[in-house]
């Protein structure tokens, strides 16, 4: 006795100190959580900041250039980063460097998916709001300082509603990143979305990255066989500042040329100027000095050009086969939502990947027409696939049973009498759900009607009499004096008490009426 009180007193202490731990952890989380939204919210744009300052002072102490205009310099800086289009001296730039974009891109899903760990749906939000919050406060800024210097710097005021517009399209894409990366259960448990949903989902995504893939091979490749044109144009640079120069705003500008590069794969056409590439055509054209430029072709594919369209063909194979499903709607649902996916985050950096440069003209390729291509490719080869599997016997034997299954278990048994599965039910369930309420333990009242059963001769319970004879041991062994003692003590603390309730007088169809009547 004094062991198991000890047991219990032991128990209780833990139970008390692990409440404690609870409230001083929410405690501590509710007091950190608007110092963790600060820190989502600022955290990356400084750390942006300092390296684009490191940047920009180095540049100009190698330069020779004092670091008068240092504050509308870093405002620009700012503002390139996030793709928006930047004036010097009448002469526009749109197609900017996308390799520091997609840096912060994955530092802003990287700050977003460790700071929702753990979380509710409401404080994700919460998290996304405040990592896409905090930019458009420095975009903000960068836009004032800029304007402000634009009468006395080479760099003229740029549109704000571009400004704004760019940096929550930047860090919005971050932000769903990270919320998706990272809190997929809570997610899951508040939206619904269909199996064949998430799967189209994430194989849209697998063919995004595959496409670009292959665009970077194609890259890589062109490259290495215009060799002595790559080195050329790097002699233009003279010296050790014009070769680093022209190293580092190729590697800037290599995420370009991939996207540009994937999207050719798909049928559309990219523009360098007055030059234009295509898989069937190459039109010449005056391009700018850049070394990574050397990738663009000096004439016609031809046949090479026309295997390209194997590219995306097999991709759209590989998501529709990966798709498939015994359900030939849900097959093509995960492939029209898979060919969705792709088609829109193509369009999003075909669209940042691109602009105008001054008097060259447009550089990049058509959002729209690129969106369009990946589109049909996925969506018109995955309805082949889908026409094909749903022919083959496998799949129509495997639908066939599915249908079969859903009619056998909609259609109750004729040979089984219905009041089976309410027993069942009401045995293993149902009256144990009533002894919450204060109910009477529902063992006893069906040894009551046993023992009813017995004095009354009723031939429905024919059967117990002979299992459950009074001496043998059985539950009708039991007296119903000492029966009703330990029932009125077991529910002493009950809201209903058995006392001296005697069931004997009724049979077994009335006490299971009341049962019905209890839960109804």
């Amino acid at each position: 006795m004094a062991t198991r009180t000890a047991t219990r007193t032991d128990n209780l202490a833990s139970r008390l100190r692990q409440t404690r731990r609870d409230n001083r952890a929410r405690r501590l989380a509710a007091d950190g959580s608007p110092r963790e939204l600060l820190i989502v919210a600022f955290g990356l744009p400084l750390i942006t900041l300092v390296v684009l300052l490191v940047l920009i002072v180095a540049t100009l102490l190698l330069a020779g250039s004092d670091i008068g205009g240092l504050t509308g310099t870093l405002g620009a800086a700012w503002l390139a980063v996030h793709q928006v289009p930047i004036s010097l001296s009448g002469v526009t730039i749109g197609a900017l460097p996308m390799l520091p974009t997609l840096l912060v891109v994955a530092g802003t899903a990287a700050v977003v998916r460790s700071a929702g760990r753990d979380r509710e749906v409401r404080e994700l939000g919460a998290i996304a709001a405040a990592a896409v919050g905090g930019p458009l406060v420095f975009t903000a800024m960068a836009v004032a300082v800029v304007m402000d210097g634009a009468s006395t710097s080479q760099i003229q005021s740029p549109d704000a509603l571009s400004a704004f517009a760019y940096t929550l399209l930047v860090h919005a894409v971050g932000a769903g990143v990270g919320v998706g990366t990272t809190s997929r259960e809570p997610l899951r448990r508040h939206v619904a979305v269909s199996a064949a949903d998430r799967t189209g989902l994430r194989f849209g995504v697998v063919a995004l990255f595959a496409l670009l893939a292959a665009g970077g091979v194609v890259v890589t490749v062109r490259l290495i066989l215009n060799w002595d044109q790559l080195g050329a144009l790097f002699a233009g640079g003279y010296d050790f500042d014009g070769y680093l120069g022209l190293g580092t705003l190729s590697v800037l500008y290599l995420p370009n040329l991939v996207i540009g590069a994937a999207a050719v794969l798909v049928g559309a056409n990219a523009q360098v100027g007055t030059a234009s590439v295509d898989l069937m055509t190459v039109t010449g054209g005056d391009v700018p000095p850049l070394p990574a430029l050397a990738a663009l072709p000096a004439d016609g594919l031809g046949t090479i050009g026309a295997v390209g369209f194997a590219v995306p063909a097999v991709i759209a194979l590989f998501v529709a086969v990966r798709c498939r499903s015994a359900d030939p709607l849900a097959h093509f649902r995960a492939v029209c939502v898979a060919g969705a996916v792709a088609a829109a985050l193509m369009t999003v950096l075909a669209e940042l990947a691109g602009g105008r440069v001054g008097e060259l003209g447009e550089v990049g390729v058509t959002p729209v027409i690129t969106g369009t291509y990946t589109l049909g490719w996925i969506v018109l080869v995955g309805g082949l696939v889908v026409i094909v599997n749903a022919m083959l016997p496998s799949v129509r034997a495997a639908r066939a049973a599915v249908r079969g299954t859903g009619k056998t278990a909609s259609r109750p048994d004729s040979d089984q009498p219905e009041s089976d599965w309410d027993d069942r039910d009401w045995d293993e369930q149902d009256w144990y759900e009533q002894d919450e309420v204060g109910d009477p333990d529902p063992r006893v009242d069906q040894d009551d009607a046993e023992s009813g059963d017995e004095e009354s001769g009723d031939k429905e319970s024919g059967d117990e009499e002979s299992e459950d004879e009074p001496g043998d041991g059985g539950p009708a062994a039991e007296s119903p004096e000492n029966r009703d003692v330990d029932d009125a003590s077991a529910y002493d603390g009950a809201a209903f008490k058995l006392g001296e309730m005697d069931l004997d007088e009724y049979d077994t169809e009335h006490a299971i009426s009341r049962k019905l009547l209890d839960r109804m």
